[in-house]
Formats: C-alpha cells, sequence, structure tokens
C-alpha cells in the first residue's frame, strides 16, 4: 500500500498533535473569572441556591444554611458580589462554584468558602 503525500501530511499531523498533549491532572478546572492562586480547581457546582446576604465585619458574604455536596454549611465568601447586591438581609437565588486548592480541599476561609458567582438574582419578598 502506496501513502500519497496528503495522507503523509495528515498522519504527521495527527501524531504531532497526540503528542502535544499533556496529561490530565485529574482535577476539574473551569475557567473562573476572579484571581485565584495557580493551584485552584473548580469544586462544587452552586445552582439557584436560595441565599441571603449578610455583612461579615466589612465583607458581604451569602448564607449557605443547607449543605453544599460534601461541605457543612457555613457562608459562601463570593469574590465578584455584584455592588447592587451588597444589602445586608436581601434574599437571592445564587449560582456559581466553590473555589477549591490543591492541598487545602475544605478551605473554609476567615469569611466563609472561596465562591465565584456566575448569576445571581434578587427575590422579591
Amino acid at each position: 500500500m502506496k501513502i500519497s503525500k496528503n495522507q503523509s501530511k495528515s498522519l504527521f499531523l495527527i501524531l504531532l498533535f497526540i503528542g502535544s498533549c499533556k496529561k490530565d491532572s485529574g482535577i476539574p478546572r473551569v475557567p473562573l473569572l476572579c484571581t485565584w492562586p495557580a493551584d485552584y480547581h473548580s469544586g462544587e457546582i452552586v445552582e439557584n441556591y436560595s441565599s441571603e446576604v449578610f455583612l461579615k465585619d466589612t465583607t458581604y458574604v451569602l448564607s449557605a444554611l443547607k449543605k453544599i455536596g460534601d461541605l457543612p454549611p457555613d457562608f459562601l465568601y463570593p469574590c465578584n458580589m455584584p455592588e447592587e447586591e451588597k444589602k445586608e438581609g436581601l434574599k437571592v437565588i445564587v449560582s456559581g462554584h466553590v473555589v477549591r486548592f490543591k492541598d487545602f480541599d475544605s478551605a473554609v476561609l476567615l469569611y466563609g468558602y472561596p465562591f465565584e458567582i456566575t448569576s445571581i438574582e434578587y427575590v422579591a419578598q
């Protein structure tokens, strides 16, 4: 069987592509908007979670009164809380990602679990 020039070019490109692939670390990684340390990965996905805005010291956080995956109830510490939602007692529906770190998987920072909001909406009271 004779290989044409086009077939050999295609074979070369396929081999080049396969050889340049990196081995997956097994850590799910979603491109997030906030600046996180290099070893972050996207942990639990939060979808349509009922929450309330609280002011802890000078930082706005979201209540997490129900478990999220394996995480016990605490607060979500969003890196990207919109200014218009920074009102203590405001009821919201939020979606986003709990942010995890390689050797610090159940990180509860001073204000709660590191969290990045992908959507947030005000709930009329």
